[in-house]
């Protein structure tokens, strides 16, 4: 009997997979999630060394790019270990992307991605991310110019819907697909769901079945296993590991709503960096007590303080990430 802690295993054959996106080999299924916070250049290169085949990179503002913001820039390095590496491109003006796209193209990335299926708010209320599945004539335009502009292969990640609004995901994806894209990564949820729930495996399944060009299956992928049933139930050619990543783990980044037991009331709180510390604005640092105790915890955690006038405790009620 397998035990907790015993890695479980898929069959050989599916782990060694080999698929092309354009004219980019790729050495297995297994594809890393762009994950803003998460996906820096250290943490790529550990999911090298463990076997990723395709490795995206945190997402990028395209205009933050067009204002040649430093931040933007140093988030654009790329380690020659990491190959295949994707980039990936957050926006929503078509000429403004393309442009962009186009002047970076001499960077050493392999694919370059759009991401129109980031759920958090400060994407979403700029019209970006998960917001395009409103309005397919503008992801046609944005996919159309952009992979006009380039020649490396372009592909572009979605969910499968936007909450109250009708999105006819497999006809966006028949439009991606017309508009020049060379492959297609569906989340299995809609924005509304974040990662709560179960993915919906038929979506992307019906997404597969649509269109000629790779799709990449994205949702509840926690073991070897998990892939390579989202693989047979979907025929997708791929699959997205962020799951594995603790998503419910208070990090650097992360807005995290507490309880505060002395005061009995409820706070918001930022964990940043010692430089962005401002406790006026409720931005703690990571390397304070309150700071330190709270990273790694996960939502429900009872952590303890040691302060001067005593031990204080906080319940974690809600954290959100890259917001």
């Amino acid at each position: 009997m397998q035990t907790r802690n015993e890695p479980v295993r898929a069959r050989e054959p599916f782990m060694e997979m080999q698929w092309k996106i354009g004219n980019v080999q790729i050495d297995n299924p297994f594809v890393l999630a762009p994950m803003a916070g998460v996906t820096d250049l250290p943490f790529r290169t550990l999911c090298k060394e463990q076997g990723a085949g395709l490795i995206c990179m945190e997402m990028i503002s395209a205009k933050a790019i067009s204002f040649h913001n430093k931040n933007t820039i140093a988030l654009m390095e790329i380690d020659p270990c990491e190959h295949p590496v994707s980039m990936q491109l957050f926006g929503s003006e078509p000429d403004l992307m393309a442009e962009v796209a186009k002047s970076i193209e001499d960077r050493d990335f392999d694919i370059l991605d759009i991401n129109m299926g980031c759920p958090v708010p400060k994407v979403v209320n700029n019209g970006e991310g998960s917001a395009l599945l409103k309005n397919p004539n503008l992801i046609e335009e944005i996919v159309r110019k952009v992979s006009s502009a380039i020649s490396k292969p372009l592909t572009v990640k979605v969910r499968i819907g936007f909450e109250n609004e009708p999105v006819d995901i497999v006809e966006i994806a028949k439009r991606i697909e017309d508009a020049g894209a060379a492959a297609l990564a569906v989340h299995g949820r809609t924005r509304q769901q974040y990662y709560s729930g179960t993915a919906d495996w038929d979506t992307i399944r019906r997404v597969k079945e649509a269109i000629t060009i790779p799709v990449i299956g994205n949702g509840d992928v926690d073991s070897p296993l998990k892939a390579e049933a989202l693989v047979k139930q979907t025929g997708c050619d791929a699959v997205v590991v962020e799951d594995e990543v603790d998503l419910d783990k208070i990090s650097v980044g992360c807005k995290v709503k507490v309880h505060d037991f002395e005061f009995e009331e409820d706070i918001e709180l930022k964990i940043v960096g010692s430089t962005e510390a401002n406790s006026l604005e409720g931005k703690i640092s990571n390397e304070s007590p309150v700071g330190k105790a709270l990273i790694g915890a996960h939502t429900g955690d009872v952590v303890e303080v040691e302060m001067p006038a005593g031990i204080m405790k906080y319940k974690v009620l809600e954290i959100q990430r890259n917001v």
